[in-house]
C-alpha cells in the first residue's frame, strides 16, 4: 500500500478511462482468482492481504495515470532476504517473459521480505475481444512464471517453536524434525508403524529401533516425529559422545519430550556380568517417572546393551524391540537431499528434484545396500556444491561415488561393508609378485627337490592373484608326506610379500567348540568374549596375511567335520562371522591348506599294485583327490582348489635337505652367542653319511624327525668347539662326521 500510494497522485481522469480500470480488475479478479479492492478515488486498486494466495502471482497493485495508462504491477516471487536462489534459472525463466512486460527492481518490505515484481502497462480505452484475450494469455503466462520461479525459492521450515522448546538442553539434546507430509507420500505402512511406536511409548514402555542403515534410522525417526507432533508430543537425540545410567535417567526427566538414544552412547559402568542388572534398574527407573526412552542403533550394538550378558533373563517388554522397515532408495535419496538443504538453510522444491534425480542416477549402478550407505555422503557433497554454485554433473557425481566407494582400508581393518574389495595396497603387492620373473626361482632355491610342486604352486597362485573376485581371499592346497615342504612354501610366500605368517593347526584343536572359539572369538558372556577371534585379528591386518590351515585331515572328528563348513563362506563370500554376530571381511588374505593322508594312504597311493611301475602323478593326484573328498567334503575341495602334490623326497633329496639344516643349526647356535662366523664349509657326502648313521627308529617318523636328529647334532658339535675355543668370531668352520659318526665341527 505504500507502494501504490507513492505512486497514486490523484490524477484527472475521464469516465471512459474509470470503466476501462474496473474492466480490467474484474479480468484479473476472474483469471487469478484475487479479491482487488479500490481505494476511495476509484483510480487504483490493490489486492486484499487477507486473501493473498501462496501459489503464482501472491498480490496485485493497478493505478490509472495522468495520461490515460494504467500501470498494474503483479507479484511473482516474495522470499527472505537471505535465501539463496539460483541466478541461472532465475533469468532463464524471466527471460520467457513477454514483451510487454517489464521486470522491476526487488523491493524489500518489513520483516526481511523481499518481492520482485513484474509491470504490464495497457492503455486505459475500452478492451475489445481480442484486447481482452491478448490480456489474459499475458496473465496465464505470468501465473505460471510465477509458480516456476517459486518453486527455485529454498524451503525454509519453520521450527522456531521446537528449537524454543529445546532451547536449555540444546548442547546435549537436538530436536528430531518432523518428516516434511510430501515425502511420506501418505504411506500408511510407514505411519502404522510410527504410530504403533508411539503407542508403546504412551504406556511408559521403553522402545529399542533397530536398524543397519543409518539413513533409514535417520528417515524413520522423521516419521515418528511427524506422528508425534500430531499428538502434540516431540523427539530430541542425544548428541554427546557417551551417557551412563544415572545420567541418562536424570536427562530423560529433563527433556520436554522422548528422548532418542543411540545404543553406542549408552557407557556401562560395570563388568560383563552385572550388564542385565544394570539395564533392568535403568529401565524400571525410566517406566517409574513415565519417561521412556527410544533406543536406537544396528543389531550388535543394541546387543551390547541388552543382552543380558551371561546369565541374563530375557524380556520382550525391556526394551519393546522393533526393526525399522525397508525404505525404497529413491525415497531415501529425496529425504537425504532435503536434510543436507536445512544444514544451508533450506533448498528450493525444483532444486530437490533436480539434485535427487542427479543422485539416484549415479547411484543407480551400485547394489541397493551400498547405495544406502554412500547415500548422505552423496547428497551432502551434492548440496554443498549447489550452494557454492560450483554444481556437480551427474558424470562429476559418478567419479566421485566411484572414488569414495572403493575406499575400504580402515584403521579396525576392512570395512564390513557388503563384499568388501581386497585393499589396492594388498592387491598391488599381489601383482607385483605375480609379474616377478624370479618368482620361481625364489621358492625353488629354498625348496630343494620340488621343483614340479613349486611350478605348479606358483602358477596357480598368479591365476588367483589375477582372476580370483576380488572380494574373496587366495587359497590354494598342498598335499604330501611330512616335511616335504608345505608348510615352507607357506613361510615362504609370506617373507616374500612382507605379510605376517599365521599357523591354524587344525590337529590341535581338541573339538570343533574349541575350534570355532579359537577363531571366532566366545559367544557374548563368556570370559574373553570381549577379545576378537583368531581370524578376525588377522584379517583386520592392514597389509594382509598368510594363513596356513594344516593337518585339517589328521584333526578330532568333529573339527575334520566341521572346519571346512566354516571355511566354505569365508572362500565363497570372502566374510567369515564372529561370535558377536558382525561380519568381517577376509579379502585381504591368503589361505594355504596343507596336509597329507592318514593311515599311510600317502606312500600307498605313491606305490604301483603288484609289480606295476610307480603311478603317474596325475593318477596319483586322482587318488588324493579321492581320498581328499572322503575325509573332507567335496564342496570344501571345490573351494581349495586341486591340491597341489608334492612329492616324497628321495635319499638324494633328503641327505641335501639335511646339510642345509644342519649348516643353518651351526649358524643359529652361533648367533644366539653373538658369533660371526665367516663361512662353514661340510665335508663331502655329509648328509649321506649322517642319514646312514641314524637309528632307522628316527627315520621312520618321517624327513622332519629325520632333519631335527641333523639339527641336534650339529647344535652339540658347536657347543663343543666353543669349549675348546675361546674367540670364534670371523672364522672359518668345518663340519664332519668323525669315527663314531659323531657330528665334528673344526676351526679351519
Amino acid at each position: 500500500m505504500n507502494q501504490l500510494e507513492r505512486q497514486n497522485s490523484n490524477p484527472v481522469v475521464s469516465d471512459e478511462a474509470r470503466d476501462t480500470i474496473r474492466q480490467v480488475a474484474n479480468l484479473l479478479n476472474k483469471k487469478l482468482s484475487h479479491d482487488l479492492r479500490f481505494n476511495p478515488d476509484g483510480n487504483s486498486f490493490f489486492t486484499n492481504s487477507k486473501t493473498e494466495k501462496e501459489n503464482g502471482i501472491s498480490a496485485i497493485l493497478g493505478t490509472l495515470t495522468e495520461d490515460n495508462i494504467i500501470i498494474i504491477k503483479l507479484a511473482l516471487v516474495r522470499t527472505d532476504r537471505t535465501l539463496r536462489i539460483d541466478a541461472g534459472k532465475l533469468f532463464a525463466h524471466l527471460s520467457n517473459l513477454g514483451e510487454r512486460v517489464r521486470v522491476c527492481m526487488p523491493v524489500a518490505e518489513e520483516a526481511d521480505k523481499t518481492t520482485l515484481w513484474a509491470e504490464i502497462k495497457i492503455r486505459a480505452a475500452p478492451m475489445s475481444i481480442a484486447r481482452e484475450n491478448v490480456f489474459l494469455d499475458e496473465l496465464d503466462r505470468l501465473e505460471k512464471m510465477a509458480r516456476l520461479l517459486q518453486l527455485e525459492i529454498p524451503v525454509a521450515e519453520d521450527h522456531a517453536a521446537l528449537e524454543t522448546k529445546y532451547k536449555d538442553i540444546r548442547d546435549r539434546i537436538e530436536p528430531v524434525l518432523p518428516l516434511r507430509s510430501d515425502l511420506i507420500l501418505q504411506n500408511k505402512g510407514l505411519l502404522s508403524w510410527a504410530e504403533e511406536i508411539q503407542d508403546v511409548l504412551s504406556s511408559g514402555t521403553s522402545v529399542a529401533v533397530e536398524s543397519g542403515c543409518t539413513v533409514t534410522l535417520d528417515f524413520m525417526l522423521a516419521v515418528m516425529a511427524a506422528v508425534a507432533a500430531k499428538r502434540g508430543e516431540t523427539y530430541g537425540k542425544f548428541i554427546q559422545a557417551t551417557l551412563d545410567i544415572k545420567k541418562l535417567v536424570d536427562l530423560t526427566k529433563a527433556s520436554p519430550g522422548i528422548v532418542i538414544i543411540p545404543a553406542v552412547c549408552i557407557s556401562m559402568n560395570t563388568g560383563v556380568y552385572d550388564v542385565a542388572n544394570e539395564t533392568r534398574v535403568m529401565l524400571n527407573s525410566l517406566a517409574a517417572f513415565l519417561k521412556p526412552v527410544v533406543f536406537i542403533g544396528k543389531q550388535a550394538e543394541l546387543q551390547a546393551v541388552f543382552s543380558g550378558g551371561q546369565g541374563g533373563g530375557n524380556d520382550p517388554l525391556a526394551p519393546v524391540v522393533r526393526h525399522a522397515p525397508e525404505i525404497p532408495v529413491e525415497k531415501l535419496v529425496h529425504y537425504s537431499i532435503v536434510s543436507a538443504g536445512k544444514q544451508i538453510g533450506g533448498i528450493s522444491r525444483s532444486s530437490e528434484e533436480e539434485l535427487a534425480d542427479q543422485v539416484s542416477v549415479s547411484l543407480s549402478d551400485l547394489d541397493p545396500v551400498e547405495q544406502k550407505r554412500l547415500l548422505q555422503i552423496t547428497a551432502r557433497k551434492t548440496v554443498s556444491d549447489w550452494a557454492r554454485g560450483n554444481k556437480t554433473d551427474q558424470n562429476g557425481c559418478k567419479k566421485f561415488i566411484a572414488r569414495i566407494g572403493e575406499q575400504s582400508e580402515t584403521f579396525g581393518g576392512l570395512s564390513p561393508r557388503p563384499r568388501a574389495l581386497r585393499s589396492p595396497l594388498v592387491q598391488e603387492r599381489f601383482n607385483e609378485l605375480a609379474g616377478d620373473p624370479a618368482f620361481n626361482a625364489y621358492f625353488k632355491k629354498h625348496l630343494l627337490a620340488q621343483d614340479l610342486a613349486v611350478d605348479e604352486l606358483c602358477n596357480r597362485l598368479v591365476s588367483e592373484v589375477l582372476t580370483r573376485p576380488p572380494h574373496q581371499p587366495i587359497r590354494f592346497c598342498a598335499e604330501g608326506t611330512p616335511a616335504t615342504g608345505k608348510s615352507e612354501f607357506c613361510v615362504l610366500l609370506a617373507r616374500r610379500l612382507a605379510v605376517p605368517y599365521v599357523n591354524i593347526d587344525a590337529a590341535s584343536m581338541p573339538d570343533y567348540h574349541m575350534a570355532v572359539t579359537q577363531l571366532l572369538g566366545s559367544g557374548r558372556g563368556f570370559v574373553g568374549s570381549q577379545q576378537a577371534g583368531r581370524l578376525e585379528q588377522i584379517a583386520k591386518h592392514h597389509a594382509g596375511a598368510v594363513v596356513e590351515v594344516s593337518d585339517l585331515d589328521h584333526a578330532p572328528a568333529d573339527v575334520r567335520a566341521g572346519l571346512p563348513d566354516l571355511f566354505l563362506q569365508t572362500l565363497e563370500t570372502g566374510e567369515a562371522q564372529a561370535a558377536s554376530g558382525a561380519m568381517f571381511s577376509c579379502a585381504n588374505l591368503i589361505f594355504g591348506f596343507t596336509m597329507n593322508l592318514p593311515g599311510g594312504m600317502d606312500e600307498a597311493v605313491q606305490k604301483g599294485i603288484g609289480f606295476q611301475k610307480r603311478p603317474s602323478r596325475r593318477a596319483i593326484q586322482k587318488d588324493v583327490i579321492a581320498e581328499m573328498k572322503r575325509l573332507l567334503s567335496g564342496a570344501f575341495l571345490s573351494r581349495i582348489g586341486t591340491p597341489i602334490l608334492f612329492q616324497p623326497l628321495d635319499g638324494n633329496a633328503l641327505a641335501s635337505i639335511l646339510e642345509k639344516a644342519m649348516r643353518q643349526a651351526v649358524l643359529s647356535a652361533a648367533g644366539r652367542f653373538r658369533i660371526h662366523i665367516k663361512e662353514i664349509k661340510l665335508e663331502d657326502n655329509l648328509g649321506s653319511r649322517v642319514k646312514r648313521s641314524i637309528d632307522v627308529n628316527i627315520i621312520s617318523f618321517g624327513a622332519r624327525a629325520l632333519l631335527e636328529q641333523g639339527r641336534s647334532m650339529a647344535a652339540g658339535a658347536f657347543v663343543e668347539l666353543r669349549r675348546q675355543v675361546s674367540n670364534l668370531d670371523g672364522k672359518t668352520l668345518v663340519l664332519l662326521l668323525n669315527k663314531e659318526n659323531q657330528a665334528v665341527l673344526k676351526v679351519e
